[in-house]
């Protein structure tokens, strides 16, 4: 479902279609869109790599509801986007919702992570399941810490699941001939 969805917005993206500024406000010409990877969603969450917290400002379970809708302040249902106090802010960008809300869809397929640290890890090529991060408005404050993952079946519809977009260069193709 998601997948389908990017390549329609990938073409929206490439024509320049004045349809992409109005479901990317911000969009900038010559870019495209994708599923973030496990790896870069974690380096972003930790603050690119310096925080070893169990959530994104640290281990205060008592400050998460000022970052993250879950099970204790979510009246049982998803909430707008940034509409809770205090954002994540990274390398002078803003994110919202990395915790809680709902889970977010990776580009990441679901299986082992490796016993050692390994640089730009992308998991296996191949597998039903994605990766999703983050947790949900229904789980509990321990589902939604940095090391938490879940998977889910692509096809799946949830009202606990939801993405985020990367924005990117498209790779350029050479021909030779």
């Amino acid at each position: 479902m998601i997948q389908k969805f990017l390549v329609k917005l990938n073409k929206l993206a490439k024509q320049n279609n004045p349809l992409i500024h109005e479901l990317i406000h911000d969009h900038k010409p010559g870019y495209v869109y994708r599923l973030p990877y496990e790896v870069e969603w974690t380096y972003v969450i930790t603050n690119l790599g310096k925080n070893n917290g169990k959530w994104h400002h640290g281990d205060a379970e008592a400050q998460l509801p000022n970052y993250a809708f879950y099970k204790l302040n979510s009246d049982r249902g998803t909430q707008a986007v940034a509409s809770h106090s205090t954002p994540l802010l990274v390398d002078g960008k803003v994110f919202w919702d990395m915790h809680g809300n709902v889970g977010e869809w990776m580009n990441d397929r679901h299986g082992p992570l490796p016993e050692k640290s390994q640089t730009n890890f992308k998991g296996p090529t191949r597998g039903p399941l994605r990766v999703i991060l983050g947790g949900a408005w229904c789980n509990d404050a321990k589902l939604l810490q940095i090391s938490n993952r879940s998977c889910q079946f692509p096809k799946q519809i949830r009202n606990t699941s939801g993405f985020r977009l990367v924005r990117t260069k498209p790779k350029k193709r050479f021909s030779f001939r």
